[in-house]
């Protein structure tokens, strides 16, 4: 037996198998403990397909100006070979997506949630409903497809990789989405199909041969943020970073054991806004929800003017004083704060109610504690607060860095822009979407947060540049590159086109490594159906 001929009997095995325990297995992941339930979201995300196609655009593109724009033959050349390993990594999202999507519908295998009604074999073919579509799973297919590039292109990392996708596929069955067997087979199914483009492409030499020395610079930029941690690793302790760190974890701990202790203080908390006829009234008020639009519009501002200053720092880099580090802070503090802990990670996963859902305010949930792990929520709950964790992460944003300049006045200033925190916080409290605690704790985890990229970005050296003279010459440099001619080789519209042409380069790159690829289809099936005449 050949060893091509041990590996389908091996996955013919291990699907039977899987497809035999379908049934008591996803009886046991629904009635399994809810920590099992949140790892599995947690890291069945990875496997998302819209992510992963933004990423890669944004990669092409990147790759595209250096492989143009380079100053060094060797640079433009890894700039091409980065090039073509993110069209190789969408290709192979996009096709296996088409292959799963046509296998979804064509068999129309019905999800775990409808074990319960009809058992875990039941099939509707040609079926366009979610709930019918469950086998293979698309997560799965999408993490192979992607693991097998890395396998093949990091051999020796190959472990690694396989370990990645079977974690997204087992993540896929804690949560209900699919069976066992679905997850073997989108494994299956996404690495076959990057496996079959990477021999394809490297035989017709459009790409470099798996594990060639041409990868070796593209490896070496694609890990090229590591120097950004080892020069973070020479930083000594800061005392009062320190200090504050260990004041806002005493200060967590004491509100975790009077909230566990005295869970009434939310319900009572919460009590003095609700009318037993009318609930959470001011939950209707207008001016109200016009204050709470001018703090969205704050939080969101402050995150795309940082963003937009931190491309056109990055740009203009010998040009201005201020380092782009600080802007990255910011965008960072916005990105990791609210956006991944506060609303992807507690919010997604720890299940709690709001105040206006729960049984004492005339709702059906039940009240349940801070940081206990329920299901009393399914999506966009109320652990931590949201928009709080915004608000806060602004508030100290702009004591991070204006600090040097309030501390003349540190009581004025902090109370006066602390206590319009408080109250953007408050509302929601206020409004009947949150607990006390879902806030209380939002502004200390956002605290955490702050300290660590604090002095990941050593901000203390940074901010020393921000000053009101050198921000506005450092201005005044973003608008001439924004009004700039088209002549001057540093101008927003020169960099546009350089955009477009870019763009124009990754679509050649894409159609030749599909004409590629639909040619070698073609003779492979031709050499096929002469072996089956024969």
């Amino acid at each position: 037996m050949t060893q091509s001929q041990t590996r389908i009997l091996a996955f013919l095995t291990l699907f039977l198998v899987a497809f035999m325990i379908d049934g008591p297995l996803a009886e046991a992941v629904r009635d399994s403990a809810l920590p099992l339930h949140v790892w599995g979201g947690a890291v069945s995300w990875l496997g998302n397909s819209g992510w992963m196609a933004i990423v890669l655009i944004l990669w092409a593109l990147g790759a595209a100006l250096m492989a143009q724009n380079s100053s060094t033959a060797a640079d433009r050349r890894i700039g091409r070979n980065l090039l073509k390993l993110a069209v190789v990594l969408f290709l192979a999202i996009l096709l296996s997506g088409i292959c799963v999507q046509l296998l979804k519908h064509l068999i129309g295998r019905a999800r775990p949630a409808l074990v319960s009604d009809g058992g875990a074999y039941v099939f509707t073919p040609l079926a366009f409903d979610m709930s019918l579509n469950s086998f293979p799973s698309g997560h799965s297919t999408t993490i192979s497809a992607i693991a097998m590039i890395g396998a093949l292109l990091m051999w020796h990392m190959r472990w690694w990789f396989a370990g990645l996708a079977g974690a997204v596929g087992m993540g896929r069955v804690l949560i209900g989405a699919h069976f066992a067997s679905d997850v073997v087979a989108g494994l299956a199914l996404g690495g076959a199909v990057s496996f079959a483009m990477v021999i394809i492409l490297a035989r017709a030499q459009v790409i470099p041969r798996p594990g060639g020395r041409q990868w070796a610079g593209v490896g070496q930029k694609i890990l090229s943020w590591y120097a950004f941690l080892a020069r973070r690793s020479d930083l000594g302790p800061d005392i009062i970073v320190l200090r504050l760190t260990v004041l806002v974890l005493a200060l967590g701990t004491l509100l975790l054991v009077l909230f566990l202790s005295r869970p009434e203080i939310d319900i009572v908390a919460s009590a003095l806004f609700f009318h037993p006829q009318d609930g959470f009234r001011l939950s209707r008020d207008p001016d109200l929800a016009f204050l709470r639009g001018t703090y969205m519009l704050a939080i969101e501002g402050t995150f795309l003017g940082a963003l937009v200053l931190w491309f056109l720092s990055l740009r203009a880099r010998s040009r201005v004083e201020i380092s782009p580090a600080l802007w990255a802070f910011i965008v960072t503090c916005m990105v990791a704060g609210p956006g991944l802990i506060a609303n992807s990670l507690f919010k997604s996963h720890w299940g709690r109610a709001r105040p206006a859902d729960v049984a004492p305010f005339g709702g059906e949930a039940e009240f349940t504690l801070p940081f206990q792990l329920v299901d009393q929520c399914a999506e966009n709950c109320s652990f931590v607060s949201g928009e709080g964790s915004g608000i806060a992460m602004l508030f100290f944003i702009f004591v991070a860095l204006a600090w040097p300049t309030i501390r003349s006045a540190p009581y004025t200033v902090l109370g006066l822009t602390g206590g319009i925190a408080l109250f953007g916080i408050s509302m929601r409290i206020l409004k009947g979407r949150h607990f006390l605690s879902d806030s209380l704790f939002a502004v200390l985890i956002m605290a955490l947060c702050i300290l660590v990229l604090y002095r990941a970005f050593d901000i203390e050296t940074h901010r020393k540049k921000l000053q009101t003279s050198i921000l506005s010459a450092d201005l005044k440099v973003f608008w001439h590159y924004i009004t700039g001619p088209y002549h001057e080789p540093w101008s927003l519209v020169r960099d546009a086109a350089r955009v477009f042409f870019a763009a124009l380069f990754v679509g050649q790159v894409a159609g030749k490594m599909l004409q590629t690829l639909g040619r070698n289809m073609w003779v492979s099936l031709f050499s096929v159906r002469e072996r089956l005449t024969l």
